[in-house]
């Protein structure tokens, strides 16, 4: 949604409207909704979204490589827009999504204080914790019974003091490149630091390929 001008270029000469306005009138916006990247969109059309509880996925990653430019995250977390971090297919690695983030945030204003951790952590955890919430049905990011118990532990042995004033930045910035050691998902070992447990990968993998190589044929694109 709205990634590039081309697209707002593109609503307004075949529909005449802007494209969050466009959606808005077609019944798509609410909260079953996911609005990718959201990169040029206005004041009312923030507005639009957040009246509805539209949730917006921010890839930073990707929206740096295609230099379609930066998503105003501020402007969308202060009118109320929950919003979570995505990668776009950029890389499986979310941690590494998380300093781009704060990074480009920073890039766009000039100003290093702009989106401090704090930020970083509500679309990187809180809204994903909210919205795996709302999708499937059970608590996210917390501790107690009938709660998803999803957990990961990382290789992180930092060389500065880890306490709790500053564990918002370990989080942001310490743990892009720590490798996870295992993964659990209520109650299950799904990742032991070396291989999948829960599926075969390597499989999938394979599959993936495949049907990505006839998805280019049908379009005409040279992988």
């Amino acid at each position: 949604m709205a990634e590039d001008r081309a697209d707002q270029d593109h609503s307004l000469a075949r529909h005449g409207r802007r494209v969050v306005q466009r959606l808005a009138d077609l019944g798509v916006l609410g909260p079953d909704c996911i609005a990718a990247h959201c990169v040029h969109v206005e004041p009312g059309e923030i507005r639009l979204l957040a009246d509805s509880g539209t949730w917006v996925a921010h890839n930073p990653r990707s929206n740096l490589g295609n230099a379609v430019g930066t998503a105003d995250l501020p402007a969308l977390l202060v009118e109320g827009v929950p919003v979570v971090l995505g990668t776009d297919g950029c890389s499986m690695r979310m941690q590494s999504g998380i300093a781009f983030a704060g990074g480009l945030q920073r890039s766009r204003t000039g100003d290093p204080r702009t989106f401090g951790s704090g930020e970083l952590l509500e679309i990187a955890f809180h809204g994903p914790y909210r919205l795996a919430a709302r999708s499937f049905g059970l608590p996210f990011g917390v501790f107690e019974p009938g709660a998803a118990a999803d957990l990961a532990a990382f290789d992180y042995d930092p060389p500065t003091p880890l306490t709790e004033a500053n564990l918002e930045g370990h989080l942001a910035f310490g743990l892009v490149d720590a490798p996870v050691r295992w993964t659990v998902g209520r109650g299950r070992l799904l990742w032991d630091g070396r291989r999948v447990l829960s599926f075969d990968a390597a499989g999938a993998a394979r599959e993936a390929r495949g049907r990505a190589a006839a998805l280019w044929r049908r379009l005409g694109v040279s992988p």
